[in-house]
């Protein structure tokens, strides 16, 4: 019978080839591996190409780790699939193939990974963590909400207990009823407010994890633990509830981080059309020079906190590795290209929106 298959001749010739520079390299370094040598340009490979053959693989990679429950994408492939990019590949002692879910103790920078998701040669890996980030933002989101919510009204001062029979307990704050005032239709229609409870709303606009996603939320808060620090961690998963004020010290900096770099960009397009001129538009965008309400109101608050005394469990302070990594994330934004920083801000306000979006598809169920 004819053979079924007949491999083009040069394939022996490269075969040849590979297994001669593979013994070469072997006879200087006894630990060579050349899977693993290699894999850093197919991982560059499969972040930058938007092939449909490679879009597939990248999400089998992505999406196929033992411990993410299918729920979605597994956060430390992603890690190690962004280090080896940058030729950083966890090795382990007589490994000859690449561990997808290692990911190495000296890896690439916060800054480094920021820069290279944001520039033109992640853009098959940002469109893949663009739809991501929506999902594990409204399941983050909805986890710290029912977390914190029943935690803040169990903490609400409550009506003394009289030991009577005919006299009722007071009532759960969470079972209050109370007037929810909903915004026009779309055609502008009047919506007359109903009643609800405290409860009820926060099934409708927080539905109960599955199991498939609390699996993929545990997977997240371990990541930012890992990366961010525990405070961060607790913050992620909504366990600071009970601790406003250093819940406060963990996302105050960020949000400042961010409010600086809008304005930043704002001062940059405003100042764009006026480089021609006379210096009319040279104060727009600097420190001290046209800063917003949200921007004073965000700074004074940072001031303020730094005025409460860190004795208190409710008011400690953050932990080091946490303030290490805000430092961090805020002098990688600062160092972002304008292309980087356009691109960063379209991510944000797509994914601002797409949350808005699924929160009123949520509050037609009361309406």
């Amino acid at each position: 019978n004819p053979p079924l298959f007949s491999p083009p001749p040069y394939f022996a010739l490269l075969a040849r080839a590979v297994v001669t520079l593979e013994g070469l390299a072997l006879s200087v370094d006894p630990d060579y591996g050349l899977v693993i040598e290699a894999y850093p340009f197919v991982a560059r490979k499969l972040l930058s190409e938007d092939r449909p053959e490679l879009q597939r693989a990248l999400q089998q990679v992505l999406y196929s780790g033992p411990n993410n429950g299918g729920a979605g994408l597994t956060p430390a492939r992603l890690a190690a699939l962004l280090n080896s990019a940058a030729g950083i590949v966890a090795k382990q002692d007589g490994a000859v193939f690449v561990d997808l879910d290692a990911v190495p103790e000296s890896g690439i920078s916060l800054s480094q990974a920021l820069s290279f998701l944001l520039s033109p040669s992640a853009g098959s890996i940002r469109k893949l963590l663009a739809d991501e980030a929506f999902t594990a933002a409204d399941l983050l989101l909805r986890q710290a909400m029912r977390k914190s919510v029943p935690a803040i009204a169990s903490a609400l001062p409550q009506p003394p207990r009289v030991p009577l029979p005919f006299i009722p307990p007071p009532p759960d704050p969470m079972q209050l009823q109370f007037p929810l005032f909903l915004p026009p239709q779309s055609g502008g229609s009047f919506v007359p407010p109903r009643l609800t409870t405290a409860s009820e709303l926060l099934d409708i606009i927080a539905p109960r994890l599955t199991r498939e996603e609390e699996l993929y939320a545990i997977s997240l808060v371990d990541l930012a633990r890992t990366s961010l620090g525990e405070d961060a961690a607790s913050l992620i998963a909504g366990d600071l509830a009970a601790e406003p004020v250093t819940a406060s010290r963990v996302l105050l900096p960020l949000l400042a981080a961010v409010v600086e770099e809008s304005e930043g960009m704002a001062g940059i397009a405003a100042a764009a059309p006026l480089s021609g001129s006379n210096g009319g538009g040279a104060d727009v965008g600097k420190p001290g020079g046209g800063r917003s309400a949200l921007s004073l109101l965000v700074r004074n608050a940072a001031n303020l906190l730094e005025s409460v005394p860190t004795s208190s469990r409710a008011s400690r302070g953050v932990d080091a590795a946490t303030a290490q990594a805000t430092a961090e994330i805020r002098d990688a934004i600062k160092h972002l290209t304008p292309t980087q920083r356009r691109e960063m801000q379209e991510l944000v306000s797509d994914l601002t929106t797409k949350l808005r979006a699924r929160l009123d598809e949520r509050l037609l169920a009361i309406r």
